[in-house]
């Protein structure tokens, strides 16, 4: 009888500790896993002339169109190299001019400035730039006045807004700032829309290569004056000479170069004595994009002077350019388009054709 009262108390002890430890099993709350929040990255600011990353306080301020000169003897030009997107067009003679705009980059000296043509006020107008120039011929004047554009005009400007460096000869030596300019703008009466997102270019740095392969670009306005472009793997971008001679910057001797290269064909016609030029920049035609040591055949478009030119593929789809500084070549029918696969130095652009 004993051992049977023994053996129950040992089963009842040995039930009550399974009760207890099945109790303090079902007693340890179960493990809470926790997701990780989504966090939103911050929606990037893009500059709509270069693709660039920028501040969104850049928006909210006018573009800045230069007009530099580009006679020989105003060679080379101060902080070119800073405009996110330069124009080269032809003018009288057998010479071509610049236009750089600038968005991000704000140069405190800037040179040498030479005088307006009407394309490139239309251009100016297109932007809602302030349109930095000194002097011009008539028509550009009347452009000016007739388009509203905010101009600030060397010839009736203060000595604080523009003034000439004894390194160069006048009148290739008239130097502004972006101090200046901003100041000029400031106190401008006139007010005049200008762009406050990307509606012009689309940017992409992972755009697929265009369909044909090329090393080297040669834009020969006249004999005398002949621009080149050659393709760099390394970096994927091209460096740009200018008669010859590698293009630098007055400022710091360093190459100007290019992202994407634009040529816009256009036409143009001789005005008057002086060999003034009309070049057609309001309506339609063809042109090149060269990227990535590839190019492809372009249209352009700009019905009006109150549109902006569109450039797409011969499918009508948007070219996408890469984030970067932009050239746009304008050529007219005088100009000839070379492309070669030879290295520039064996190239006499007198024996091409």
């Amino acid at each position: 009888m004993k051992r049977l009262v023994v053996s129950l108390i040992i089963c009842l002890a040995l039930l009550t500790a399974c009760n207890t430890a099945i109790e303090d099993k079902e007693e340890v709350p179960a493990e809470v896993v926790v997701e990780p929040e989504e966090v939103e990255e911050p929606e990037r600011i893009l500059s709509y002339l270069s693709g660039l990353e920028i501040e969104e306080e850049f928006l909210s301020q006018r573009p800045m169109a230069i007009m530099y000169d580009n006679h020989p003897d105003a060679r080379w030009q101060c902080n070119l190299k800073e405009a996110e997107l330069i124009y080269e067009i032809p003018v009288e003679g057998t010479f071509t001019r610049y236009m750089g705009l600038f968005l991000i980059n704000e140069p405190n000296l800037i040179g040498s400035v030479r005088s307006a043509r009407p394309y490139f006020v239309e251009l100016a107008h297109e932007y809602g730039a302030v349109y930095v120039h000194a002097g011009g011929s008539e028509d550009a004047k009347a452009a000016c006045r007739s388009m509203n554009v905010v101009d600030m005009d060397a010839i009736i400007a203060s000595p604080q807004e523009f003034w000439r460096v004894d390194h160069k000869k006048a009148p290739h030596n008239l130097y502004t700032s972006t101090e200046a300019i901003r100041n000029f703008e400031k106190n401008s009466s006139k007010q005049v829309d200008f762009p406050t997102e990307n509606d012009r270019f689309l940017f992409d740095e992972g755009a697929k290569l265009l369909s044909k392969e090329l090393q080297k670009l040669i834009i020969k306005y006249f004999s005398d004056n002949v621009t080149v472009y050659e393709y760099n793997k390394e970096t994927n971008d091209y460096s740009r000479y200018k008669d010859g001679k590698e293009h630098v910057d007055e400022s710091d001797e360093n190459p100007l170069m290019a992202k994407n290269i634009i040529i816009q064909k256009t036409n143009s016609r001789v005005l008057d004595s002086e060999g003034r030029l009309a070049v057609t920049m309001v309506g339609s035609g063809e042109g090149y994009l060269f990227r990535d040591g590839t190019f492809e055949e372009i249209l352009w478009e700009r019905p009006t002077l109150s549109d902006i030119t569109r450039y797409t593929y011969k499918d009508g789809k948007p070219i996408v350019l890469k984030p970067g500084i932009t050239w746009i070549q304008v050529t007219d029918q005088l100009t000839q388009i070379l492309k070669s696969e030879e290295p520039y130095e064996s190239i006499s652009p007198d024996n091409e054709s």
